[in-house]
């Protein structure tokens, strides 16, 4: 007796044959997508430095407007500057653009940690749905006249 077709174990796919139906359902990057050329980026993520507010109790950050956008302790800004040995001298060469958050402690750990870099602040990376002192921002120019007085090169800033 015959089995009916419906009944058939299907046939295993062959490596390729699994590839192509992934490539087609989208799961794999089409080859066609990449120009000649191109090589991948490499995205590091990298938190500030130390913040003031770190230092405070709980309860104080909670409230206490003297820490609204601070800034980085003397521990932050050391952290920040080892930025370059912690990641090796041909990773941070390679670096082609930092991108930070306009809060003074992030921005201030990128013009430390990558002042031979072109930095883009960008407004929306930032804490959101946190009405605590250390997450308000505060004007550019407030920010900027922060970093300066903290050893900032004012050329980093342009």
């Amino acid at each position: 007796m015959q089995q009916s077709p419906s009944l058939r174990t299907p046939s295993p796919k062959s490596k390729e044959e699994r590839r192509q139906e992934r490539l087609r359902q989208g799961l794999l990057p089409s080859p066609s997508t990449k120009s000649p050329g191109t090589r991948a980026k490499t995205v590091y993520l990298i938190r500030h430095g130390e913040s003031l507010a770190q230092r405070v109790g709980r309860e104080a950050r909670k409230s206490d407007s003297s820490l609204l956008d601070c800034g980085l302790t003397a521990e932050g800004k050391r952290q920040a500057m080892s930025l370059r040995s912690q990641l090796g001298d041909d990773k941070y060469q390679s670096i082609e653009l930092v991108v930070s958050s306009p809060l003074t402690r992030a921005l201030m750990t990128a013009c430390l940690g990558f002042s031979e870099h072109p930095i883009l602040c960008h407004y929306h990376l930032r804490e959101i749905g946190s009405l605590i002192p250390e997450n308000i921002p505060r004007s550019t120019q407030a920010v900027f006249q922060d970093l300066v007085a903290s050893g900032v090169d004012k050329e980093t800033l342009q």
